[in-house]
C-alpha cells in the first residue's frame, strides 16, 4: 500500500511542475520597485519603448500644452497581443514646488480629451479610486471605452508621488482575461519606501 502512495505522489509531480509559470524579474532602484513578468510575455524593446512613449507624450502634450512629459523616463512596457499591455514611467516630481493633484487632473483630462478627439462617437465612462500597494496607496483611474461597433476599450492608470517622482502605469487591454492577468502583475509587484 505504501509503495502505490509513493507512486502516485510520484505520478503528481510532474502536474504541479507544469502549472509553474516561468517569470523574470525586473528592479527599477530609482523608486525600489521590482516587477515578476510571465516570460509568456513580450517585453518592448528599449526603441519600442521611446517611440511608443514619444508619441503618446506628443499627443498629450499637443492636448494641453502646460504639460511637459520630456524628463518622463519608460520604465517597462509589457504586451499581449497589440491591444493589451502595461507600461510604467517615472518623471522628476518635487511636491514643494510642483501641484501634484492639479498636474494629475490635468493629465487625466487631456486623456479623456484625446479619446474625445479620435472620434465623436465613442461612449467614455471614467471613475477615480484608491488602491494600496504594499500598504502603499496610488491613486486609481479607469477608463472604458465603448465604440459604435461595440469594441470596449479599458484603461486602468495608477500613479503616485514617490521618491521624488511621479510614477504612474497604465494597463489597457480590450481582451478581459488578458487585463486581469497585466493587472494582476502590477498588484503583485513590490514597492518599497
Amino acid at each position: 500500500m505504501k509503495l502505490l502512495q509513493a507512486i502516485l505522489l510520484l505520478s503528481l509531480v510532474p502536474l504541479f511542475a507544469c502549472n509553474q509559470v516561468k517569470k523574470t524579474q525586473y528592479s527599477f532602484n530609482e523608486i525600489n520597485w521590482t516587477i515578476s513578468v510571465p516570460d509568456s510575455y513580450d517585453i518592448a524593446s528599449a526603441d519600442e519603448v521611446e517611440e511608443t512613449g514619444n508619441r503618446s507624450k506628443k499627443a498629450i502634450e499637443y492636448i494641453d500644452s502646460t504639460l511637459d512629459f520630456s524628463a518622463t523616463k519608460d520604465l517597462i512596457t509589457i504586451r499581449k497581443g497589440e491591444l493589451n499591455y502595461f507600461t510604467a514611467a517615472i518623471t522628476p516630481f518635487d511636491p514643494r514646488t510642483q501641484d501634484w493633484e492639479l498636474s494629475n487632473s490635468n493629465v487625466k483630462k487631456a486623456i479623456v480629451q484625446g479619446f474625445k478627439n479620435q472620434t465623436t462617437s465613442v461612449s467614455i465612462d471614467s471613475s477615480t479610486s484608491q488602491i494600496f500597494l504594499n500598504n502603499i496607496q496610488f491613486g486609481k483611474f479607469k477608463l472604458t471605452l465603448t465604440y459604435p461597433d461595440n469594441n470596449i476599450v479599458h484603461i486602468l492608470v495608477y500613479n503616485r508621488i514617490h521618491n521624488g517622482y511621479d510614477f504612474g502605469v497604465l494597463v489597457c487591454y480590450v481582451d478581459d482575461l488578458i487585463g486581469k492577468n497585466l493587472n494582476q502583475i502590477f498588484l503583485n509587484s513590490e514597492l518599497k519606501k
